[in-house]
C-alpha cells in the first residue's frame, strides 16, 4: 500500500491528539482496508478481526503520540505491530481456542517473537515484523504463479541463481528463461500491489 507522507501523518496525529475527528477519519480511511486484510491473514475470523481493527485504531485515537514520526518505522508497520499485539492478547484470553487463531508464521520462543510480545512498539520488533510480512507476501505471490514461471522465480529469488545456470539446469534457452522471469516479475509486482492495497491474494481463485 502507499504510505501517506510523513509530514502529513505527523500533522494528522497532532490534530488527533486534540480530538479532531476529521483527522482521525482521514487516517482510518487510508489504512483500515490493508490493516483489516493483514489481521484476517493472521487467521482471525471476520468479527474478531473487526474487534482487533477497532482496538488498534483506538490506540491511535487515545495515544497518537505513541508513534515516533522521526523513527525509521513506517506508520503502517507501527499499526501492524499494534494489531499483532492485540491478536496475541486475544489469543491469551481465549487460550482454549488458541488453535483457531494461531499465527501460521509464529516460531516458538524466538528472540524476535518474544521481543514483539514484550514491546510491540520497539524498532527491533517492527523491523522484524515488516521483514516477515514482506517475505510472506513474496512467497504467496510466487506460489500463485503458473508453474513455468514459479520454478524459475524460486531459483532466482531463493537460490540466487543466474539465467545461464538456470538455462543449463532446466534445459531451456537462456532467452526463454529471461522472458519467463520478466513475465513473472510483472505478475509478482501486481500481486504485491494487491496485497498492500488490502485485496485478498486468493480472491480470484
Amino acid at each position: 500500500m502507499i504510505e501517506l507522507p510523513s509530514q502529513q501523518i505527523q500533522s494528522l496525529l497532532r490534530k488527533i491528539a486534540k480530538k479532531h475527528i476529521a483527522a482521525f477519519d482521514q487516517l482510518y480511511s487510508h489504512y483500515h482496508a490493508p490493516l483489516h486484510a493483514f489481521i484476517l491473514a493472521r487467521g482471525m475470523r471476520n468479527e474478531m478481526a473487526k474487534d482487533v481493527l477497532n482496538d488498534t485504531f483506538m490506540v491511535v485515537w487515545n495515544k497518537p503520540d505513541t508513534y515516533n514520526c522521526n523513527s525509521d518505522a513506517k506508520f503502517y508497520t507501527w499499526l501492524c505491530g499494534i494489531a499483532k499485539h492485540k491478536i496475541i492478547d486475544l489469543q491469551r484470553k481465549n487460550a482454549t481456542h488458541a488453535s483457531k487463531f494461531q499465527d501460521n508464521n509464529a516460531s516458538d520462543n524466538t528472540e524476535q517473537e518474544q521481543a514483539l510480545v514484550n514491546d510491540p512498539f520497539s524498532w527491533d520488533s517492527l523491523k522484524h515484523y515488516e521483514e516477515t510480512e514482506r517475505n510472506q507476501i513474496m512467497s504467496t505471490c510466487i506460489n500463485k504463479l503458473p508453474r513455468r514461471f514459479r520454478a524459475i522465480s524460486y531459483l532466482v529469488y531463493y537460490q540466487d541463481k543466474g539465467y545461464k545456470q538456470i538455462s543449463y539446469e532446466q534445459n531451456l534457452p537462456e532467452g526463454t528463461v529471461k522472458s519467463r522471469m520478466s513475465s513473472a516479475r510483472t505478475k509478482i509486482k501486481s500481486c504485491i500491489s494487491k496485497a498492500y492495497s488490502g485485496i485478498s491474494l486468493w480472491r480470484d481463485q
